[in-house]
């Protein structure tokens, strides 16, 4: 009441709330992939159904912030995002001969750009040639999230295509 000055909407026992979303998503699954164990009416209105799925948390990479020299966690996708979604930072490379890049991908309830007050879901590593890399190489950091929670993270050094692909889902 203090920050949004009116009392909270509630709109019943939470548990029930759960288990009544479970239940419709179910029944949604079962309207699209077995129709043949519905009634015709039940068929038509859980056919009629739409939900919009978001994100449930912020999703970032950690990276060297270059005004203050210190580790950074960078939000790709925020939080309430509408699923599914795709977001690309670039980042660039700290000296020439670099001869990888550290990865990251973090989640948290709340923006936040402190690396400790983040968890951190996978860490790895982008092999690179140092040969072929230079100060300032651009290295973009892709995240897509899709419907049913699945998510994939696409780190590419551009100048040589040298790439990094994980992909995971919220069990993970």
């Amino acid at each position: 009441e203090e920050v949004f000055l009116r009392p909270p909407r509630t709109v019943g026992n939470p548990d029930e709330v759960v288990a009544l979303g479970a239940a419709l998503r179910m029944g949604m699954h079962i309207a699209r992939t077995n129709p043949h164990l519905l009634n015709e009416v039940q068929l038509k209105a859980l056919l009629e159904v739409e939900l919009d799925e978001i994100t449930n948390h912020y999703y970032g990479d950690i990276a060297i912030n270059s005004s203050t020299n210190k580790l950074q966690n960078y939000t790709i996708i925020p939080k309430g995002e509408q699923v599914p979604c795709e977001r690309t930072e670039t980042f660039v490379l700290l000296e020439d001969g670099q001869d990888s890049v550290p990865l990251y991908i973090t989640q948290s309830t709340v923006e936040e750009t402190d690396p400790e007050e983040v968890h951190t879901v996978w860490e790895g590593r982008l092999e690179l040639d140092p040969e072929k890399t230079k100060k300032d190489d651009p290295v973009t950091t892709t995240f897509s999230y899709t419907a049913g929670e699945l998510m994939k993270c696409v780190w590419v050094h551009v100048p040589t295509g040298a790439t990094r692909e994980i992909g995971m889902n919220q069990e993970e």
